[in-house]
């Protein structure tokens, strides 16, 4: 008999965790994901995810996927059981049982990230973990006109870490917005792929163009010399949200979801 293929889509407070990826003797997403669903069906499948965020990183609406034997559950009792099993900083939103054509991972055309700051003097007791402080007076407007040079097919050498391990600095930048919402400013990016760190970097740099500490076209210059100096801060990880995952749904059959 062949594998039952369930895709999730997750929701998740990333502020106790040690980002997404399991690790030996540290909560993670996908350790407490695994852990649930074999408890639920006594089977250890691996978990395979769009994208791995890092620690303090929040999921708004991020996708995985894994194997099992065949078995009885209810796609409803793969979401309400889970559900069961995880802290209350996980939640599973939506299950669906998928062709073996869908990966979610490879199957992905692009990813959208959220970033969220806090632009007021006073620290908040609300948001510690879910944005980052900048009590500095930004220039929204400046910073909106400076991302638009990120905007297409870049080489975004100057906006990685030296542990990335992506095979090319080459992004295909889709979309960059940034709003303010009162003392909330956000930004909301997407591309066919990111690098590691490559939000943090953008919006670190954004920041410090936005408050007068880089010129208009510092991201302009980035670009061309691929220099990670040239660029701002990196800034923390509790602003980062992974928003969501753009699929070809003509690409794999959705055989069941608890959507119906």
């Amino acid at each position: 008999m062949t594998t039952r293929r369930i895709k999730l889509t997750v929701e998740y407070d990333g502020s106790a965790f040690y980002g997404w990826q399991r690790q030996p003797n540290l909560p993670t997403v996908q350790g407490a994901i695994e852990e649930a669903i074999f408890k639920l069906t006594q089977q250890k499948p691996n978990v395979y995810t769009a994208g791995r965020t890092d620690a303090g990183v929040h999921g708004l609406n991020q996708v995985c996927h894994f194997e099992l034997e065949p078995c009885k559950h209810r796609l409803l009792t793969f979401k309400d059981g889970i559900n069961r099993f995880t802290p209350d900083s996980i939640s599973i939103l939506k299950a669906e049982e998928v062709s073996d054509h869908f990966h979610a991972r490879f199957s992905a055309q692009a990813r959208a990230y959220e970033f969220h700051i806090l632009n007021r003097r006073a620290p908040s007791a609300i948001y510690r973990h879910h944005a980052v402080h900048v009590p500095f007076k930004l220039d929204v407007g400046l910073m909106a006109t400076a991302l638009k040079d990120l905007i297409g097919e870049h080489d975004f050498s100057a906006f990685r870490t030296t542990e990335c391990q992506s095979s090319t600095p080459m992004c295909n930048m889709q979309k960059i917005e940034v709003v303010q919402e009162g003392d909330l400013i956000k930004f909301h990016i997407q591309a066919d792929h990111f690098l590691h760190n490559m939000i943090r970097i953008t919006v670190g740099t954004a920041v410090d163009i936005g408050r007068g500490h880089l010129p208009a076209d510092t991201f302009k210059k980035m670009l061309q010399t691929g220099n990670r100096k040239d660029g701002g801060v990196t800034l923390a990880p509790q602003g980062l949200y992974f928003k969501e995952v753009i699929y070809d749904t003509s690409s794999y059959e959705v055989i069941d979801s608890t959507e119906k």
